[in-house]
């Protein structure tokens, strides 16, 4: 397959990681562990930043993992 066709799938399927999966434990994780500064609106939207790159993160290397599973089991045998 060629190589743009694989960009597009990797991204693909990090953005429906990222859309459909909970954001539960990555809230949890961010208000138990991560200091989050700033008052009122200013803290929430610093505290929503941080879970949505902590969810990008983690859903990116998911897609990676998950397309070179792909890449090997497509792979035609030499």
């Amino acid at each position: 397959m060629k190589k743009s066709l694989w960009i597009v799938l990797f991204l693909l399927l990090t953005l429906l990681l990222l859309r459909y999966l909970s954001d539960g434990i990555f809230d949890s994780f961010v208000s138990n562990n991560i200091e989050i500064s700033g008052d009122g609106e200013i803290g929430m939207n610093n505290f929503d930043s941080v879970v949505i790159a902590i969810k990008l993160g983690v859903f990116a290397i998911i897609a990676a993992v998950v397309l070179i599973v792909c890449r090997r089991l497509v792979r035609k045998p030499r």
